[in-house]
C-alpha cells in the first residue's frame, strides 16, 4: 500500500523480531540481544574482513550518545565508563578481538539502560546502538524492530492486506500518490492526489508516513474510514480492506522484440517473470528475436529473486 525505498541487499539484513507481540503495549525482554546478533554476523556475513571489533563498539557508543543527550561513554584501557545523567557505571571492557567479544561489551551497556529509561525507550536505544555498530560493516546490514520487520516481511512477500494505493508524505502532508486499478481504494472512489486528512477519524497531522500506513493497513474484510481532501471539498470514504498483490512488472511485445519492466525483487518476481516471458512468446505464436529487461526503476529486494 505504500512503497518504502529499499536498496538491493548485497549483504545481510537481520529481521530480528524479539520476543514481543506486534500489538503489545510494552516490549518484552530480548535476552542476549547483542550476542545473538553477533552470532548471526559470524555465521552469515559474507566478508569477515570488514568486521573490526573495536570499531563496532566505538560506533555503537557514538550512536547511543547521539540518540540520548544524557549519555556519555568514555573507553580507556580495560574500563568503559558509562555516564547517564549523574550516575556512573564502570563496565569491564578489554580490547575485543572478535565480534562476539565486542557484542558482549555492548550487551553489558544495554543491560544498564532499563535502570534509567522506560521499557520502550530502552528498546529504542538498544536498536539505535546496535544498528550503529552494524554500520561499520556496510550501509545495508541492519536490524529491524518487530513492527517494521513485520511490515518489511509483508512487502517483500509481494502480498499484504490493505487498500491498494501508494502513499507519500511531503512537508507533513500525506497524499495518495497512485491508486492501483481495480483494488479496494479504486473501487471506493479514492483518486490519485487525494490528501488524507483523517484515518478512522484520527487526524493525520503529526503522523509519519509509516504511522499512516500502519493505521490504514489491517485484516482483510475490515473497513477503514478515510477523510480525503480534493479540489471539490472533503469526502468521507469507507474502504473495505482486501488482500493486495503488488504488481512487480509490466510487459509487452513489439513485433519480435519483448519488453519487461521489473520494479522490485519480491517473492513473486521470478514466477511473474516466467509467466510474462511465456505470454510474450505465445502472443504471436513465434519466437522472440530480442528481449529488453528494464531495471531502471527497480528498488531492490531479495537477492535470490534477482539471481
Amino acid at each position: 500500500m505504500s512503497r518504502m525505498n529499499r536498496s538491493v541487499l548485497p549483504c545481510l539484513m537481520l529481521l530480528l523480531v524479539s520476543a514481543i507481540a506486534v500489538n503489545a503495549e510494552e516490549p518484552l525482554p530480548f535476552p542476549n540481544m547483542a550476542p545473538t546478533i553477533g552470532r548471526y554476523i559470524e555465521r552469515y556475513y559474507y566478508d569477515h574482513q570488514r568486521i573490526r571489533p573495536r570499531n563496532i563498539v566505538e560506533r555503537a557508543l557514538q550512536g547511543l550518545e547521539q540518540a540520548e543527550s544524557v549519555i556519555l561513554a568514555q573507553w580507556s584501557d580495560d574500563d568503559l565508563l558509562l555516564r547517564i545523567g549523574d550516575d556512573r557505571h564502570h563496565i569491564p571492557a578489554t580490547e575485543p578481538t572478535d565480534i562476539g567479544q565486542a557484542m558482549t561489551i555492548l550487551e553489558k551497556v544495554r543491560a544498564i539502560l532499563p535502570q534509567h529509561f522506560d521499557a520502550q525507550r530502552s528498546r529504542d536505544l538498544s536498536y539505535t546502538m546496535l544498528n550503529h555498530a552494524l554500520r561499520t560493516l556496510d550501509p545495508h546490514t541492519l536490524i529491524y524492530p518487530p513492527i517494521p520487520a513485520s511490515e518489511f516481511e509483508e512487502e517483500i512477500q509481494g502480498e499484504f492486506q490493505g487498500i491498494g494505493a501508494w502513499l507519500n508524505e511531503e512537508d507533513g502532508v500525506i497524499r495518495i500518490e497512485r491508486v492501483m486499478p481495480g483494488l479496494p481504494a479504486d473501487q471506493a472512489g479514492i483518486l490519485d492526489g487525494d490528501i488524507i486528512l483523517q484515518i478512522d477519524h484520527e487526524r493525520t497531522v503529526g503522523l509519519s508516513l509509516r504511522q499512516a500506513v500502519t493505521r490504514i493497513r489491517g485484516p482483510e474484510g475490515t473497513t477503514v474510514v478515510l477523510h480525503m481532501e480534493r479540489d471539490d471539498g472533503v469526502h468521507e470514504i469507507p474502504v473495505v480492506r482486501g488482500r493486495i498483490t503488488s504488481p512487480v512488472l509490466q510487459s509487452y511485445r513489439h513485433g519480435d522484440i519483448g519488453y519487461v519492466r521489473m520494479d522490485e525483487f519480491n517473492r513473486q518476481t521470478a514466477t511473474a517473470l516466467r509467466m510474462a516471458v511465456v505470454n510474450l512468446l505465445i502472443e504471436q505464436r513465434r519466437p522472440l528475436a530480442g528481449f529488453i529487461l528494464d531495471l531502471r526503476f527497480n528498488t531492490g529486494g531479495l537477492l535470490n529473486q534477482a539471481e
